[in-house]
């Protein structure tokens, strides 16, 4: 479970960008995690191409740092996404981050619950996520959220493509998605329902 009374930013949003050299009017979409193999970055990379396609003056930012940085940044070249994709490697400023961005992104071949999902709907942000694992209890598809087929470039894009073609929709989702996700996964929430579960053990064992 996540502590949203300490999981929140600190900075204006304006501030944020400003430091990271965004446009106001930018559409921003984040993805956050370590830059290694099974996060996909690739998909989300060529996915975003499609993107800017639609959206020229969109801006993806890659928080995290990992072994395949290197290969992800020379795959930007290759796909002549120039300055509209920003590595800002290993950051404690996450919250600032996920207020300052309009979207989040994850594209993992493989999750459990994933924390960087989790954080950003708490703090109400759009997500396209790849149905995977655990995923699906966080990114109940077109209600806190929107999935898409893992593996899938095109499907990652037109799922990005949706949200931006429709902010006020987006908000609507990140909202129920903030909504689904304190009452459900915030470090109170998990508490609660712990105890709970022992209570029930307990007053089984009892019965017996």
């Amino acid at each position: 479970g996540i502590d949203f009374t300490a999981f929140q930013p600190r900075r204006a949003r304006a501030d944020v960008r400003a430091a990271l050299g965004v446009s106001d009017a930018a559409p921003v979409v984040l993805m956050t995690g370590v830059i290694r193999a099974v996060k996909r970055h690739e998909i989300a990379l060529r996915a975003f191409a499609q993107v800017l396609a639609r959206y020229p003056q969109a801006m993806l930012l890659l928080a995290g740092d990992g072994p395949m940085r290197r290969d992800m940044e020379a795959l930007v070249q290759q796909l002549g996404l120039g300055q509209q994709v920003r590595f800002l490697g290993h950051r404690e400023d996450v919250p600032d981050l996920m207020a300052a961005a309009d979207y989040a992104l994850l594209t993992s071949r493989s999750e459990g619950v994933p924390q960087a999902v989790t954080q950003g709907l708490g703090l109400a942000l759009p997500t396209v996520a790849t149905a995977v694992g655990g995923v699906p209890e966080l990114v109940q598809h077109e209600r806190t959220g929107l999935l898409a087929t893992p593996e899938d470039e095109n499907a990652v894009a037109e799922q990005l493509l949706r949200l931006l073609a429709d902010p006020a929709w987006a908000r609507e989702l990140g909202r129920a998605g903030q909504q689904h996700v304190l009452q459900e996964f915030s470090l109170t929430a998990m508490l609660d329902k712990t105890e709970a579960l022992y209570a029930r053990l307990l007053a089984q064992r009892k019965s017996r």
